[in-house]
């Protein structure tokens, strides 16, 4: 038996949600510095390097929060599947009985 709780669920994903919007608030790592060193080192290959390497860890970042995103709305999603799926089996359990006749003992 599964127990899911859909409140929980989306709890977590308001979490997640806040916690990817932190971590996109980081990237650009740097860019003022970088934009700033990049100018004053004129044909700097250390320069370019650290440049490069800001900009691949802005695309890390920027996937992770991306990754976190995808999974609060998927959670999202099968929270609200669960419950139309628990409202659907609750509507059928209480509809069996109509139209029976009672056979044994009143």
């Amino acid at each position: 038996m599964t127990n899911l709780d859909p409140a929980k669920m989306r709890a977590l994903a308001v979490e997640l949600r806040a916690h990817a919007t932190t971590i996109n608030g980081v990237a650009p790592i740097a860019k003022a510095s970088r934009d700033a060193a990049r100018d004053q080192m004129d044909n700097s290959d250390l320069a370019v390097k650290i440049e490069e390497s800001l900009k691949a860890m802005d695309r890390v970042v920027q996937y992770h929060a991306g990754r976190q995103t995808w999974f609060a709305d998927e959670l999202d999603r099968q929270a609200a599947s669960f419950e139309a799926t628990d409202q659907n089996i609750a509507s059928n359990v209480e509809g069996a009985g109509e139209g029976l006749e009672q056979t044994g003992p009143r």
